[in-house]
Parts: structure tokens; sequence; C-alpha cells
């Protein structure tokens, strides 16, 4: 697949140590994080700050909501972090 990347996208082969091992979504991950618009985390982080328990929501609803936001605010953080985060 990085040998498909053209222009831009083909610097990215130089995040990987071991380009001949890197998998679809490491490559996929590290051009979103290179590409994806910064603009958002903002308005994610403020829809996160703003986010409560509605009424007729659930408390299932509320979760998935703030995993999608922190994930979506802290995209470079993973695992136990990011769920600390969450809570």
């Amino acid at each position: 697949m990085l040998c498909a990347l053209d222009g831009s996208a083909r610097g990215i082969i130089s995040e990987f140590n071991d380009s001949m091992k890197a998998g679809f979504e490491r490559v996929k991950q590290a051009l979103l994080n290179r590409f994806r618009p910064t603009g958002l985390v903002e308005v994610h982080k403020q829809a996160l700050a703003q986010l409560r328990l509605s009424k007729g929501m659930n408390i299932r609803e509320i979760a998935q909501e703030v995993q999608r936001l922190v994930k979506e605010v802290y995209p470079d953080i993973f695992g136990r972090q990011r769920e600390r985060l969450a809570v």
C-alpha cells in the first residue's frame, strides 16, 4: 500500500521504522493523523465540555458519545490513558 502513495502522502513512509511491516491500520492511522482537519478539535472539545445527560438519554448513549468525542479530541492517545480522559 505504501508504494501506491503519491505526493505529500508518500512522506508518511519516514514515520515507520520498518515500512515493510507496516499494516493497513497503521498506515491508515498515520495518514489520518497527518491529513485530518485539525480545526474540528476545538469544536469536539467544546462539545465534550458541554455534554450532559438529557431527558430520554440513557447512560450507554452518553458513554458512547463521550468515547467518540474523546477519540476526536485526543486522537494520539490510546488505551487506558484515553479511558481516563473519558472518565
